[in-house]
């Protein structure tokens, strides 16, 4: 929400391709998040976001897939602790996914937390630019709760750290 998402463009770019796109519901980070974001509980962001899923987004057909967030280095802004919580609340009522941009396991570990006291399963979350954690000890760490990892950025100025994260993570059993 609030990052240009445009509903209408994707789904007709979904009829026109035949390709089936996926676009979220959640919330990004400060300063993408509107006055309302402070002002509302967690289980009225969540009340909005299952709302899209049912309803469809911004008075469209087009429902989300999965729930998006983000979040600084630690420790978590208040603000980051209730767009997660909200989104927990949101995966336990309708199963659905999230996904969490971080930018080192540090903060993994408070969103798992988080998730683990709202009984969302970490198979329901997905450790988004994982690749940038530097200590690997703290990535297997993550990865070992059960999470989704994802690497990305890959490009000529990261493939050989990109490639040795995801290699130390296939050599520690981590391939599925």
């Amino acid at each position: 929400m609030y990052l240009a998402r445009d509903p209408v463009v994707l789904g007709e770019l979904s009829l026109r391709t035949g390709m089936h796109i996926v676009t979220n519901t959640g919330q990004y980070k400060e300063p993408y998040l509107p006055d309302a974001t402070f002002a509302l509980s967690a289980e009225e962001l969540a009340e909005q976001w299952i709302g899209e899923w049912q309803d469809g987004i911004d008075g469209s057909d087009v429902r989300p897939g999965f729930i998006k967030t983000a979040v600084e280095p630690e420790p978590l802004a208040a603000i980051q602790q209730k767009v997660i919580v909200a989104a927990a609340l949101k995966s336990r009522a309708t199963g659905m996914t999230i996904g969490t941009h971080t930018c080192r396991g540090v903060p993994a570990l408070q969103v798992l937390r988080i998730l683990d006291r709202y009984g969302v399963a970490p198979r329901k979350w997905i450790f988004i630019h994982a690749h940038q954690e530097s200590d690997f000890g703290l990535l297997e760490l993550v990865a070992r709760s059960g999470c989704w990892i994802e690497l990305d950025g890959i490009g000529p100025a990261n493939d050989s750290a990109t490639l040795s994260t995801l290699l130390q993570l296939l050599d520690a059993g981590f391939e599925s």
